[in-house]
């Protein structure tokens, strides 16, 4: 029998060990360079979404006959499998038999703990997170996430403290720095939160972010730092009506109210019927005129609350509001 012969004959008694394995529960030992081969291709199946094709590959590995440590590096790859495909529930099982073999890896923690937050049962994701924290404090992943579980239920200090730690040690993480900017916003340090925020922008400019940026500057009546992000929100792709709507409030409470009206006009222009604008200018008539009626035709409230406001508009005025601002 040739070489060629040999290989051909050996590859068709895998194929009959593979099938075998998966369908009466019986297999043949493995070389190690065919279970590493398995394994590989498991790898290259998942990364290409082939999550089932993979299961199968690393579960081949493992009915062939691994050692201890093959079965605790290739038993949470299956977990990973059945996690990708949204089956939490095998998931949960594979990874608990994977950390009960392997308790002291701060790896089969971190799994347990991104499972639980998956499935949104935060306080043991808590758990095994801050465990895994403890563990090795050098994983950012882990900080990051306990830090956003933190925030999450209310545990500001806690949650900052984790997370300036994580922007320290790479200052150039974006999402870092969103999760800094966003639990200093809700601390209350909107100073803070602006100038994390700016720099979050500067590592990735987005139309979303530069509105993040000129609502906080707002707040804090920084009226030309507010302005700038919001025109650069437009010149990031924000082709809707917000930019301009939020610009023109920035107008309306500086008292530059051509200025404001301008603005409205191109939000209206925008998104004919866009609600707040049409708000906004209607109020404006109310306070420079002191109007016995505003008319709300043309206003198409998009939901209740909307409905509610112009009905404000038609209250305010009213004759038994005129002359009132």
């Amino acid at each position: 029998m040739t070489g060629a012969e040999r290989r051909e004959m050996r590859r068709a008694l895998l194929a009959i060990t593979l099938v075998g394995s998966a369908c009466f529960g019986w297999a043949e030992s493995l070389s190690r360079r065919e279970k590493e081969t398995l394994v590989s291709e498991g790898d290259a199946l998942y990364k290409g979404g082939q999550f089932s094709a993979a299961r199968d590959k690393f579960q081949a590995a493992l009915a062939g006959g691994p050692s201890r440590a093959e079965s605790r590096r290739w038993r949470p790859l299956v977990g990973r499998t059945f996690e990708a495909e949204g089956n939490y529930q095998k998931a949960l099982t594979v990874y608990q038999e994977a950390f009960d073999g392997d308790p002291k890896n701060v790896d089969r923690w971190i799994d347990l703990a991104r499972l639980y937050d998956a499935v949104e049962i935060d306080d043991q994701a808590v758990r095994f997170y801050a465990e895994a924290n403890k563990k090795d404090t050098t994983r950012r992943d882990v900080a990051l996430a306990l830090a956003a579980l933190y925030a999450q239920s209310g545990r500001l200090a806690e949650a900052k403290t984790l997370a300036v730690q994580a922007v320290r040690t790479e200052p150039r993480d974006y999402s870092a720095q969103e999760l800094l900017a966003d639990i200093e916003e809700r601390s209350g340090d909107l100073a803070g939160a602006a100038r994390r925020r700016e720099t979050a922008v500067s590592l990735r400019s987005s139309a979303e972010g530069y509105m993040k940026l000129g609502r906080l500057w707002a707040r804090q009546d920084v009226f030309d730092m507010a302005d700038a992000a919001f025109v650069r929100a437009g010149q990031a792709g924000d082709s809707g009506p917000e930019p301009s709507f939020e610009r023109a409030v920035l107008a309306w409470r500086q008292g530059q109210i051509d200025r404001a009206r301008d603005l409205l006009a191109d939000a209206e222009k925008r998104a004919p019927g866009y609600f707040p604008a049409g708000f906004l200018r209607r109020w404006m008539d109310i306070q420079s005129r002191g109007a016995r009626a505003v008319s709300v035709t043309g206003l198409s409230p998009g939901d209740p609350d909307c409905a509610r406001w112009a009905g404000v508009l038609e209250s305010a005025g009213s004759p038994s509001r005129k002359g009132k601002p």
